[in-house]
């Protein structure tokens, strides 16, 4: 095996172990839906798609993806959304005004970044249809780095069948 195969059969070797919950921010695109019901039924992860569970399933319907068993969750109908926007508060404390904070919070890349932060789940996959920014602001502002760490970066793996595999890195 090369590279990423060998990278990515540890990783699935290491989530089948474990029983990971990774959020998925962008629930109503239909490559998330089909990779959250594969990795369902492969048991090889807990994925939670964010957005509004009727839309999510009436999309998934039509592109016949059963995401059956896939926890869906509304950012606005989360029982502890009111705690979460108030945790934001403190965070951006000075930087932005309450009502900026509920905004942003509603929006799923920031409400999945607190799921993390809370520990709801263990981790958040983001940028099929976030930019890069958008993906790694909310990581940022909301989960930090380590107060050692002075950089940030973020990793994009392509497989492209029959061309070989692309990474794309970048650094903050």
């Amino acid at each position: 095996m090369w590279g990423t195969q060998m990278m990515f059969k540890k990783m699935i070797d290491m989530l089948k172990v474990a029983s990971v919950r990774i959020v998925f921010p962008e629930g109503y695109d239909h490559r998330i839906q089909q990779a959250a019901n594969r990795l369902r039924k492969e048991g090889l992860m807990v994925p939670v798609l964010l957005g509004d569970a009727d839309e999510i399933m009436h999309l998934a319907q039509q592109d016949g993806i059963n995401l059956n068993g896939v926890e869906m969750i509304n950012p606005v109908e989360f029982p502890q959304f009111d705690d979460m926007v108030e945790q934001f508060i403190e965070m951006r404390k000075g930087k932005m005004t309450p009502e900026e904070c509920r905004k942003l919070i509603k929006r799923t890349n920031y409400f999945g970044a607190m799921l993390v932060h809370n520990k709801y789940v263990d981790g958040m996959l983001c940028g099929a249809t976030f930019s890069t920014l958008d993906t790694v602001r909310p990581a940022l502002q909301i989960i930090k780095t380590k107060p050692e760490c002075k950089v940030a970066s973020s990793c994009f793996i392509m497989n492209r069948p029959g061309k070989g595999d692309a990474v794309n890195e970048s650094y903050v």
